[in-house]
């Protein structure tokens, strides 16, 4: 009897544009949260160096602030002995910031911030760079 009633039901097919549309909306919907978190994220990477500014900072200073709750989220990479970098997490086209952290005589000696991709270019809308006596 559900076979009967089954078949006698006639399956509406869903256009395909109405699917290309529905996908595509989905799209820039992640794309928008996806923005906005890496806003929230470029904020942190300013609070940072901002507090990393104020005063001279040891390596330890430094490993204890990136670890706060309040930076939850970023990544600290202790690369080398004269160089650290913090990261927010990935976007898209590797627009996400990083802080690089300078030492010298293990204090924090330089702040810049560049993009994922480019140690070299600085953000548009990135602290200016920070060099310290």
């Amino acid at each position: 009897m559900i076979a009967e009633l089954s078949s006698n039901v006639k399956r509406v097919p869903i256009p395909r544009i109405f699917r290309i549309l529905s996908g595509g909306v989905f799209l820039v919907i992640i794309f928008c949260s996806s923005c906005r978190e890496g806003d929230a994220y470029r904020e942190k990477i300013r609070v940072l160096g901002t507090e990393l500014s104020t005063r001279p900072h040891t390596k330890e200073d430094v490993r204890a602030l990136v670890h706060q709750s309040r930076f939850r989220g970023l990544t600290l990479r202790e690369d080398s002995p004269v160089e650290w970098g913090v990261e927010a997490p990935i976007e898209t086209g590797a627009k996400n910031w990083v802080l690089y952290i300078e030492f010298k005589d293990s204090k924090v000696a330089a702040l810049r911030v560049r993009t994922a991709d480019s140690k070299n270019e600085h953000p548009k809308s990135a602290p200016p760079d920070q060099v310290f006596p």
